[in-house]
């Protein structure tokens, strides 16, 4: 029986964003929509990396279908962390199977909110980048 192993892939410094830091100056910040990549205080999961990996494996379910024929591979989610914590605008960044990109929002949409980021001392939004790793065993 194969044995199910689902984990995170870290990239960086905890997580990684996915796109250039978007502001030029960075003593004001003036747009409230502005999204940004890079901050002076990432945002970060409530009780760290370890928790985030907890997490996710205590709440994904590897799909049944996906287990008998086969699929594995890592979905890449993306996502944004807005000023209260809150988890935004999920989107599948790199799709491996319908299957298990459904498995991925889904725990994603389970997440509580997380620890805001930060710049010059002022919660402000910052896009992420999740990958997942379904792999069977």
């Amino acid at each position: 029986m194969k044995q199910i192993l689902v984990f995170l892939i870290l990239f960086g410094a905890f997580l990684k964003p996915n796109y250039l830091y978007a502001q030029s100056n960075t003593d004001s910040i003036q747009d409230k929509s502005e999204v940004f990549a890079y901050v002076e205080q990432m945002p970060s999961f409530k009780g760290g990396e370890k928790k985030l990996i907890e997490f996710i494996s205590q709440n994904v379910k590897y799909p049944e279908e996906a287990k008998e024929i086969g699929i594995q591979g890592t979905v890449f989610l993306s996502f944004i962390v807005d000023e209260t914590g809150s988890l935004t605008q999920p989107k599948i960044l790199k799709s491996i199977h319908p299957l298990l990109d459904k498995e991925a929002l889904r725990v994603f949409n389970l997440m509580p909110k997380w620890i805001s980021g930060k710049q010059n001392g002022k919660p402000v939004k910052v896009k992420m980048c999740l990958p997942v790793k379904f792999k069977l065993d």
